[in-house]
């Protein structure tokens, strides 16, 4: 079984196409990418595709994007090659460039895109916020050095285990893991997953430790209130309790307090 493809027989392999032939082949791409998608099993009812990129040591990239844009270049022309059935020899410019290459492909704009919560999330501002508020909460608690007041850290974190019992535990807490360097802002060094299990005890260590007796000040009112709204986007993680719009206000009002100070 063959794919679909556009019949481009009157048009030869490399050869550049002008304005008048372009407004012609836009419907007729738009007509065969509807035959694709149905082509492509299980595409026409998820509406979604994976495409992997490249693999590459980031040492090699260069600044600014210029090399991710380079790789968009390649896919947009690969996509319009695919849907034209015809590979030039070389690539041809059919579209307008935009803010990035990938948009130059057929059909692919920015409600293609859906935000990654792993990496973007557990493994983003989640982390940032959880070792600013660890190393917060770590000069509350009773040590000499900052190496045992992250013991005594650690300690809290391991009875909200033995109490929650949740699969994803950190096995080991060192002020490494809280903070590089003096000169580098707090963030935790952990798994998706293990930042993920903090989420409900980060809460309960705010309003455990930042208040009453210790001392109330903005930056810890303000880590106590943002651990709230960053517990209330995580419940919003499971289809059944999904609200797009809760989603939006818990996430807005945490990024507010994050950016009023809390992220070093």
């Amino acid at each position: 079984m063959s794919m679909p493809y556009v019949n481009m027989a009157g048009w030869r392999v490399g050869k550049s196409f002008s304005k008048e032939e372009i407004s012609f082949l836009r419907p007729e791409l738009a007509q065969k990418m509807e035959e694709i998608r149905s082509f492509l099993r299980g595409l026409g009812d998820r509406q979604t595709i994976r495409i992997p990129l490249t693999a590459m040591n980031k040492k090699f990239f260069l600044k600014d994007g210029q090399t991710w844009d380079a790789l968009f270049k390649v896919i947009s022309w690969s996509c319009h090659s695919l849907l034209s059935g015809v590979f030039p020899s070389h690539r041809t410019k059919l579209w307008n460039n935009a803010d990035s290459p990938i948009f130059e492909a057929p059909f692919v704009d920015i409600h293609t895109f859906c935000i990654d919560w792993l990496h973007c999330c557990d493994l983003g501002v989640c982390q940032d916020y959880l070792g600013n508020a660890m190393w917060l909460i770590a000069t509350k608690l009773p040590g000499d050095t900052m190496d045992q007041r992250t013991r005594a850290l650690f300690d809290d974190i391991r009875q909200y285990y033995a109490a929650s019992r949740c699969e994803n535990q950190l096995s080991t807490l060192t002020p490494l893991m809280l903070r590089k360097a003096a000169s580098k802002a707090p963030k935790l060094r952990s798994k998706a997953g293990e930042a993920r299990s903090l989420v409900d005890w980060v809460v309960a260590a705010c309003d455990k430790y930042l208040q009453g007796s210790y001392g109330l000040s903005s930056e810890e009112y303000a880590c106590r209130l943002a651990s709230k709204h960053l517990q209330a986007c995580y419940r919003n993680l499971p289809a059944e309790s999904f609200d797009a719009d809760d989603l939006a206000f818990h996430c807005k009002q945490f990024l507010h307090l994050c950016h009023g100070g809390i992220l070093c």
